[in-house]
């Protein structure tokens, strides 16, 4: 369910990755219920998705309106400190 340590280390030490041609910008990674979400800017935007790390890193779209009042809470929480 959630990543070892040395998976956590690789999306950590990334800065800018690319997927289906656009650069997406790292901002920062977190857990939630055994869930992982990256956080990133692409085109300027600001935007989450949920993530696998296998032997790649498989981004998913963030559908339920709980789930992003969760995320969006998270990122007002990241951006205090």
């Amino acid at each position: 369910c959630c990543l070892t340590t040395q998976q956590r280390s690789a999306i950590d030490s990334m800065n800018i990755i690319e997927i289906d041609g656009k650069q997406l910008e790292i901002l920062t990674a977190f857990e939630n219920n055994g869930k992982n979400y990256l956080v990133y800017k692409v085109d300027g935007e600001l935007s989450c998705s949920s993530y696998e790390l296998t032997n790649e890193l498989i981004l998913s779209k963030i559908e339920s309106d709980e789930e992003w009042a969760m995320v969006e809470a998270k990122i007002k929480e990241l951006m205090e400190v």
